[in-house]
């Protein structure tokens, strides 16, 4: 099925129902559990790896899964662990969430999830699970890196990751257009900003007093719908490949695992230069 084109932000919102600024019922009506992400289709893809697949070079994009090591907002630590049963040897992890699905956390003022999703159909189904992402084909294409770090590096602006800031949309504008950057449909965009190295700047008491500040948030963007959100990417070793290419962009490849129903999972991405 084509896709339908985006309607400008003025034309929002399409679901009278729905929250200020939602594109809901745009892609599949009611049984659209995609988003953004119908934009990928087999030509967006092809033309990404067509463009984008040069050298062949590949970087991890996931942080290490026992970081942070003192997560906040009640969220288990990591765990992992070798037992041997009968001969054989197992792992079991306890990992914490990469990409937050569409069942994740829902519009609090009307108390419905993507599109209009109530909390009874959530909890009895497995509707607005990430594995309809999987079944898609992933989260794959034409990546986009935004430096913001590198940016208010260079402009003398002081970031505080550990506060519940935000980063003003203008900024990632100037960011655009110093980076030389043009956008394409289904462009997968990564903001670096600087989260994990700050992470490893703290001692270790400090990392265990994150999760029990009186607000235990972080520097980030504000919430959108219907667009799937990744957080904790490690983006350095990007950011150098990004440099030494000359180039912000790349093919980007993201497989959660296939968990019906899933609310969140880790992302298992790459970037292909």
């Amino acid at each position: 099925m084509p896709v339908p084109p985006r309607p400008p932000f003025s034309a929002l919102p399409l679901d009278p129902n729905g929250p200020a600024g939602n594109a809901w019922g745009l892609y599949d009506g009611d049984d659209d559990a995609l988003g953004a992400l119908n934009m990928l289709t087999p030509e967006v893809v092809s033309a990404a790896a067509a463009s984008q697949i040069r050298s062949g070079l590949r970087v991890s994009l996931d942080w290490p899964l026992n970081k942070p090591y003192f997560p906040s907002f009640g969220r288990n630590a990591f765990q992992h662990k070798i037992e041997s049963r009968l001969r054989t040897t197992a792992e079991t992890e306890d990992q914490r969430s990469q990409w937050d699905g569409f069942r994740h956390y829902g519009y609090q003022k009307a108390k419905v999830f993507y599109n209009n999703k109530t909390q009874e159909e959530v909890e009895s189904s497995d509707v607005l699970g990430i594995d309809a992402w999987v079944a898609h084909g992933g989260i794959v294409g034409r990546g986009v890196l935004l430096d913001y770090a590198g940016y208010a590096e260079r402009h003398g602006i002081t970031l505080d990751h550990f506060s519940p800031s935000g980063i003003p949309v203008e900024h990632l504008k100037e960011v655009v257009r110093e980076q030389g950057v043009t956008f394409e449909p289904g462009d997968i965009v990564l903001i670096r900003v600087g989260f994990t190295v700050a992470y490893d700047t703290l001692t270790r008491e400090e990392q265990m007093e994150l999760p029990f500040r009186e607000v235990p948030a972080f520097m980030g963007l504000s919430p959108t719908k219907g667009v799937p959100i990744g957080e904790m990417f490690d983006l350095e070793a990007l950011r150098t490949q990004c440099v030494v290419h000359n180039r912000w962009t790349f093919f980007y490849a993201s497989m959660p695992p296939r968990v019906p129903g899933s609310v969140a999972s880790p992302p298992n991405a790459i970037a292909v230069f």
